[in-house]
């Protein structure tokens, strides 16, 4: 339905091992009915759910939100 699509993006806050992104990925795959990529745009994997220093937080969000509008 998206004829102009170059790719697929998936965007979360949680970390890439966390979140829905492990989860849904085996069903992106095999529902997708393009050749297009999935990318996944989110925080690195972590095993801790937040970085823990304020200010390394706001930095990573806001790579995320201008990573994820500036696709």
């Amino acid at each position: 339905t998206y004829k102009n699509a170059k790719d697929i993006y998936w965007v979360q806050e949680e970390p890439q091992n966390q979140g829905a992104w492990r989860n849904l990925l085996h069903q992106f795959i095999d529902n997708n009915p393009t050749t297009l990529m999935i990318n996944y745009v989110g925080r690195k994997a972590s095993p801790s759910t937040a970085a823990g220093y304020p200010r390394v937080h706001n930095k990573e969000q806001e790579e995320l939100v201008n990573k994820a509008l500036n696709i």
